[in-house]
């Protein structure tokens, strides 16, 4: 069977058993049991360094161990807490929380969360194997599931998902691909799940120092979790905010400066509005005034973020 038939079985038994949950927010339960499972097969399985820890009571077999049982749902929270404080990934992968009150306390839920775990717990050992590179697999299966988790959402797609055609067309254009200097930035305003920055930052020839901003924090989350997946080191994330009303990178020397970038990609979705409210008149960081904006039509006010991430270049660009 190939790889693909088996994302597509993965993907369908885990949306059976979504009940109500609208796809972006059962998401981030699926995730963090993929990527438990993931990691406790290759610590398990492999001599190689790696730089992670599975402390005792945190592996994916300590949460198999709980199906079925009246508190589960606390008993994973308690599993995938324990990892994270044992790896620096607090907030990260314990951002589902499985004792929520969407889930419901009733025989039923219990049996959707236990079948959920017996999915991850029964996924064929070929997606994960070192002969069929064990990394490259899951990685790919991973942003299938976000892929499919985005485009099967009642909420705007392009709100959480850069297809990835478009990330490395982006990823090309801007040039990252020749970077050899490890003292090169990337930025990206709004990163959602992080497909796009992560994307880029793949195709630098060394490290970057990778920062990004996004507004909703479980999106914000995921594109942490994807950036530590793909071994990104010096990441900044920050949440809970849009980069245009409250933007959390400054200028070191100049708090009333934002900070600037050597590259910078995005993909905002300009069909959905809601951005528009973001944009303060006048704008306390110089990136475009009323004067400006009073030159595009307002169909067309969206050329006012043009000129806000033109800002973000350093000047030598």
């Amino acid at each position: 069977m190939s790889q693909i038939k088996i994302y597509d079985q993965l993907y369908n038994a885990c949306i059976n058993l979504r009940g109500n949950l609208e796809p972006q927010r059962f998401r981030n339960y699926v995730l963090s049991l993929l990527f438990l499972k993931y990691v406790s097969i290759r610590h398990n399985g492999s001599n190689e360094s790696w730089n992670i820890t599975i402390p005792k009571g945190g592996s994916f077999d300590d949460i198999v161990s709980m199906k079925y049982r009246e508190n589960i749902g606390e008993g994973i929270n308690v599993v995938l807490r324990r990892f994270a404080e044992s790896n620096n990934l607090n907030g990260i992968i314990d951002i589902a929380d499985f004792n929520s009150a969407e889930l419901d306390k009733d025989k039923e839920s219990i049996d959707r969360i236990s079948c959920l775990v017996e999915i991850f717990q029964n996924l064929e050992e070929n997606i994960f194997n070192e002969q069929n590179h064990s990394e490259y697999s899951f990685l790919k299966l991973y942003d299938y599931l976000i892929h499919k988790f985005a485009y099967d959402s009642t909420i705007n797609k392009e709100a959480f998902y850069t297809p990835n055609e478009i990330s490395i067309i982006m990823a090309r254009v801007i040039g990252v691909d020749s970077v050899k200097d490890f003292n090169k930035t990337l930025y990206d305003p709004a990163c959602r799940s992080g497909s796009l920055l992560t994307c880029a930052a793949d195709h630098a020839q060394c490290n970057l120092f990778i920062y990004g901003q996004e507004k909703n924090v479980f999106s914000a989350c995921l594109a942490r979790m994807r950036l530590f997946l793909h071994h990104k080191k010096n990441i900044e994330i920050a949440c809970g905010k849009s980069a245009l009303s409250s933007p959390q990178f400054k200028n070191s020397n100049h708090p009333n400066l934002i900070k600037t970038f050597d590259f910078v990609v995005t993909h905002l979705s300009f069909m959905d509005k809601s951005w528009i409210s973001d944009i303060q008149v006048p704008d306390p960081y110089g990136r475009y005034s009323n004067d400006i904006l009073k030159k595009f039509p307002e169909k067309k006010r969206g050329h006012a973020l043009d000129i806000a991430y033109i800002k973000l270049f350093e000047p030598n660009r």
